[in-house]
């Protein structure tokens, strides 16, 4: 801007002095002098003179900036310090909680058949009978590998154990849970019902060794063996 002021001068100087009538020297003069320093003053850049008394001075970033990176230095250790402590409540709820259990809770069902012959066949599960739509629940963490429905269980979840056990939870009327999804123990995944070859309301609980087609069983023991007690079965 400052350039084209200048040369917006000159072109007007030079017109001036040619219309005066000077002729070249009068033009060369007012060259001269359009072309000379121009005070820091006259330009706004400052000068030695002070400050107005009604004008703030610059303070300096410096100190800011450390003060802010300071604060930020102290959030980051209080997010951290935050996550740290839930992480490890979190692993103090996961070390307390149960890792097996039974599917629906004493005092909610009655045994009503057991892992022995039945019927000129053999029974391979434990059978829970309680009201239609009581709700039970996953045995143990595990993933499900079958939600739905199947030959003479009607409805059936199958839960895949990380110690190679399958439990099977069959005759439900609804189902939570679907193929594929990961579950706790204690975890609600279905209600009792009276589907397939069944001839009343309950639970059919079964468990497998080492895949779907694998040998069967009694849960009684099973369940003993992970120190839950089930009584009703046997002598």
């Amino acid at each position: 801007m400052l350039a084209s002021a200048v040369v917006g001068a000159t072109a007007a100087a030079l017109s001036t002095a040619a219309a005066s009538g000077d002729g070249i020297q009068a033009m060369a003069a007012s060259v001269t002098a359009l072309q000379a320093p121009v005070p820091d003053t006259a330009l706004g850049m400052g000068g030695p003179e002070p400050l107005p008394a009604d004008v703030a001075a610059e303070v300096p970033m410096n100190g800011r900036t450390l003060l802010a990176a300071t604060a930020a230095k102290g959030r980051v250790a209080t997010i951290q310090a935050t996550r740290a402590a839930r992480a490890r409540q979190i692993a103090l709820i996961e070390a307390a909680r149960p890792k097996w259990l039974l599917p629906m809770p004493k005092n909610t069902f009655r045994i009503s058949s057991c892992f022995a012959p039945r019927w000129g066949s053999f029974h391979y599960g434990v059978d829970m009978a309680a009201p239609g739509g009581t709700p039970f629940h996953a045995a143990g963490d595990g993933l499900v590998i079958e939600a739905g429905p199947m030959g003479g269980y009607g409805n059936v979840i199958m839960i895949e154990h990380a110690d190679g056990t399958i439990t099977v939870y069959g005759h439900e009327q609804r189902i939570f849970v679907e193929k594929g999804e990961k579950v706790k123990a204690g975890q609600l995944i279905g209600q009792v019902g009276n589907l397939g070859q069944s001839t009343g309301y309950h639970l059919h609980f079964e468990v497998r060794v080492g895949d779907v087609n694998g040998d069967k069983m009694d849960p009684v023991d099973w369940l003993e063996e992970r120190g839950i007690s089930l009584t009703g079965c046997g002598l």
